[in-house]
């Protein structure tokens, strides 16, 4: 199953170490995306628009599988 999985670096709430090995894990179904971010990536200026180009191609390259 396909899993996109964004994570800001300077999270203080989730570890963004434990997702960096999780993507490690399965580098083939899983997409990571990290940004100079706190926890909430959507939220943090400069990042929303790359983050819903990122979803929208993820969404299109994983249609079907």
């Amino acid at each position: 199953v396909p899993l996109l999985l964004a994570h800001g670096s300077f999270d203080g709430i989730c570890s963004v170490e434990a997702s960096r090995r999780l993507s490690r894990k399965s580098p083939a179904s899983i997409t990571y995306l990290e940004y100079p971010a706190k926890h909430e990536v959507f939220n943090e200026p400069g990042h929303f628009d790359s983050l819903t180009a990122a979803i929208s191609g993820f969404i299109a390259d994983n249609a079907g599988r």
